[in-house]
């Protein structure tokens, strides 16, 4: 295995022609590991495709938190921490959940996780300021649907089915705590001897990145 973090890998976000709605976040690599991003922010040489892995990497990451990074979104939702709080069941695709399927199953605000606008407050689970509305189960909408910090809101979510670029969530990137000593030891079918690694789905200028399911 690899560690999950490259340490010469610096993410930089570049502002648009105006600062004020599009804002640059430079991200250090050696907190940050990158997992996956869209439009301006898509890396494809370095994504996190392999569901399992990305969800070894969560659960073996302080606190268990997932940073998502967007600056085309409204300032409620340019930087967001979704912090686990309940154990993820065994078939809980958790990339996926992110990427493309935002769902309510084993995933309920302030019950089986909860959003955070700093890190700081992610980090000690400062329910005074977690966010207090989320709606789910819209297929082909990534997190976080309308969620927002007191109600609705429309507009920032991530998809990677959807081909258009035409919402403010469009340009974003997630991210997961960095941790160096992290390898990725996948489950192996013993009696094929091939790696049992999902994959969720990736589409960037209309190409299909995903990687195949083994079988």
């Amino acid at each position: 295995g690899t560690p999950s973090a490259n340490p010469s890998v610096e993410i930089s976000l570049s502002p648009s022609d105006s600062p004020s709605l599009e804002p640059t976040f430079n991200v250090d690599p050696s907190e940050w590991t990158f997992a996956v991003g869209r439009g301006t922010l898509a890396d494809v040489s370095n994504q996190i495709v392999d569901s399992l892995r990305f969800k070894e990497m969560v659960l073996a990451s302080d606190h268990q938190i997932i940073r998502r990074i967007c600056p085309s979104c409204y300032p409620t939702h340019r930087d967001i921490y979704y912090r686990r709080l309940t154990p993820m069941p065994e078939d809980f695709d958790i990339l996926d959940l992110m990427m493309n399927n935002w769902f309510s199953q084993n995933n309920v605000l302030n019950v089986d996780f909860a959003l955070y606008s700093t890190y700081e407050d992610a980090v000690n689970d400062n329910r005074a300021a977690s966010w207090t509305y989320c709606n789910y189960d819209d297929f082909g909408i990534g997190f976080p649907r309308d969620c927002g910090p007191t109600g609705f809101v429309p507009h920032n979510w991530a998809s990677y089915t959807h081909s258009n670029s035409n919402w403010v969530g469009y340009n974003h990137a997630f991210f997961i705590r960095a941790n160096p000593l992290f390898v990725y030891s996948p489950m192996t079918d013993l009696a094929s001897g091939m790696d049992t690694s999902q994959s969720s789905t990736f589409i960037a200028n209309g190409k299909d990145y995903s990687a195949e399911k083994a079988i």
